[in-house]
């Protein structure tokens, strides 16, 4: 707070500002500082965690030698544990570049119907472990638009997690994709708690996280990711819920990103 004595100086009220406006660029310096560091020490953590990824995906096919079924378990478990890590870390590192600004397309012409399978074959993990079914319904034979595969992956696995991680177990996720409107219209149910706020766009904010009341331990950044991208994609992401009964993610890719 700024406090002025009567009767006023103008150069010691000058002065007063400019200490506040000092402080408050230093924080935000300060800040700036920290998120590029986290940004620096996520992305030096990629690799090793890619490459424990690889070797533990190797043991498991047994191509250095044959398991038991209780290493295989533990190989199982410690597997899905560094999945989990390279999703946060991607997600840490995705974050700093969409608040940034730093976040760019590599567009090309792709399947976004087969996008969405080989996301969800790549997080079938997290159903095993969750008891959670997924399925996938969509009556189109493919849906090609121009899209950066690799950000549209990360919304996939991002929202596709998100419902697997708050649905109960013995429930079942449903992805769907559509065209309507002259638009790709994908959509990811499940039917967990419902999301407890006003406004349930709320959850695509920076960092707004429900894990505290889940008792869960989350980073609240895959939505507000996912949002930036489809964003940047030119399309819009948004959310129905219902208190006790589950919460949808819907997301669209606009006709002009369409080629038929």
């Amino acid at each position: 707070n700024l406090y002025i004595e009567k009767p006023y100086d103008i150069s010691v009220v000058r002065h007063q500002i400019y200490n506040i406006l000092k402080e408050q660029t230093d924080r935000i310096q300060s800040d700036k500082s920290k998120d590029k560091q986290l940004a620096m020490i996520t992305h030096d953590l990629k690799s090793p965690i890619s490459a424990e990824i690889t070797a533990l995906q190797l043991l498991l096919k047994e191509k250095l030698g044959g398991l038991s079924s209780t290493q295989h378990e533990i190989i199982a478990d410690i597997l899905s544990s560094a999945k989990f890590l390279k999703r946060m870390t991607d997600n840490i590192l995705c974050t700093y570049k969409c608040t940034n600004g730093e976040i760019k397309l590599n567009k090309e012409e792709f399947d976004l119907k087969s996008l969405i399978l080989d996301s969800i074959n790549e997080l079938k993990y997290l159903f095993e472990e969750k008891g959670v079914r997924l399925t996938f319904k969509s009556n189109l034979q493919s849906a090609y638009s121009d899209l950066d595969v690799l950000e549209m992956k990360r919304v996939v696995s991002n929202l596709v997690g998100n419902a697997v991680d708050y649905a109960p177990s013995g429930t079942v996720v449903k992805v769907k994709l559509q065209k309507k409107k002259g638009a790709y219209w994908v959509s990811v149910e499940d039917r967990g708690r419902g999301i407890n706020l006003e406004n349930p766009n709320q959850i695509f904010e920076d960092s707004m996280t429900l894990s505290k009341e889940e008792k869960r331990i989350g980073f609240g950044l895959g939505l507000f990711i996912s949002k930036n991208i489809i964003q940047a994609h030119g399309g819009d992401i948004f959310a129905r819920s219902k208190i006790g009964k589950g919460t949808t993610i819907y997301f669209t890719i606009p006709d002009s990103q369409i080629k038929m």
